[in-house]
């Protein structure tokens, strides 16, 4: 992927993953890994971006980091359980 792709990508699961606001601010983002992700309509080649607290948030410090991924064909960002 070209990196103007990936920075949209990033920038769209940053955006999925505050809900447009300042929800989780301070929150890091690594990535992206690039792996197939199993939707409701097949497996997608998508980007796998991780978000994890900071060290000042202790409550979602101790969760497990969040994943959000990013369709790499239509630009959907999802939530990964």
């Amino acid at each position: 992927m070209a990196s103007m792709e990936t920075d949209e990508a990033r920038r769209t699961a940053v955006a999925h993953f505050t809900e447009g606001g300042s929800k989780n601010a301070g929150w890091t983002v690594t990535g992206p890994a690039v792996q197939d992700v199993q939707t409701a309509t097949g497996s997608r080649p998508s980007l796998v971006f991780t978000f994890r607290a900071p060290a000042s948030d202790a409550w979602n410090r101790r969760s497990l980091p969040l994943r959000v991924a990013v369709d790499a064909e239509t630009g959907t960002a999802e939530t990964l359980r």
